[in-house]
């Protein structure tokens, strides 16, 4: 292998592992995002909100929201 394809392959590596590691963060962020949604959601029903506004404030779904409020005990 030459000089000038083995820095090729190595940049390459290198945009795939920094694009892989952009995705990895996105994906984490949207999980903690979407649990803190839940915490909130939980808090809410909790305080007697309604459904619809669960739903407004969290941007949760409103089937996720129904399951939340028949989960809490």
């Amino acid at each position: 292998m030459t000089d000038v394809v083995r820095e090729l392959v190595q940049e390459v590596e290198q945009e795939a592992l920094e694009k892989g590691r952009k995705e990895g963060l996105q994906e984490g962020v949207q999980k903690g995002e979407h649990l803190k949604a839940v915490q909130v959601a939980q808090k809410m029903f909790r305080k007697g909100a309604s459904v619809d506004d669960v739903v407004e404030i969290t941007g949760l779904s409103k089937e996720e929201a129904e399951q939340i409020r028949r989960n809490l005990n």
